[in-house]
């Protein structure tokens, strides 16, 4: 039987938040909209998050969590070194052929919050920072015996590069071809490295 921490109010708040915001953007989704979804009363709501911009941190952690888990279990089903630093781009061309893919929700909601210094961003840049320190790790994990720290560090980053550049391509030109592209443009830089 699921607990409270899973069905409660705030986790209802937090399910449809995920969801709106997702499809809608941050700004276009109101509290009473997102209040109305949950099923929950207002004073739930602000019980549980205090205002629309503790919501959408709280989205961006818990959405953080869950993509992370994702892409560690497509990469945790290889074993080779090679095969996991290509896993990622397997599950990038998963991802955006998925039917409700509308390109990652962190850079989405990035555009809405030009200060850098805004909670929002400071919670884009996390996820994206840990997506890069993947990179790297996959890569050192792979050539670490062979590369240098800059060889390395190039390689991690022109990884990162066409992972993004797959996600935010595909997004705009609703199509899996871009995810394609920086897969095999990805094993090119792995076959360069190698």
């Amino acid at each position: 039987m699921p607990n409270d921490a899973q069905t409660g109010p705030g986790a209802r708040v937090l399910d449809a938040a995920s969801r709106l915001f997702y499809e809608q953007g941050f700004h276009a989704t109101g509290v009473n909209q997102v209040i109305d979804e949950a099923g929950v009363a207002k004073a739930s709501f602000y019980d549980h998050f205090g205002s629309k911009e503790q919501l959408g941190v709280a989205y961006l952690k818990a959405r953080d969590q869950k993509w992370f888990a994702a892409l560690q279990d497509a990469i945790d089903t290889h074993e080779r070194p090679i095969e996991r630093l290509l896993a990622p781009f397997e599950f990038l061309e998963t991802w955006t052929a998925e039917e409700n893919f509308r390109g990652c929700a962190f850079l989405n909601i990035m555009s809405e919050f030009p200060n850098p210094e805004h909670p929002i961003r400071k919670q884009v840049r996390l996820h994206k920072e840990r997506l890069l320190d993947l990179f790297h790790e996959l890569t050192r994990e792979a050539f670490g015996d062979r590369l240098s720290d800059e060889d390395i560090d190039r390689t991690a980053h022109e990884l990162y590069f066409l992972f993004e550049g797959g996600t935010v391509t595909s997004q705009n030109f609703k199509a899996t071809w871009p995810a394609e592209s920086a897969h095999d443009s990805a094993q090119a830089v792995i076959d360069r490295a190698s």
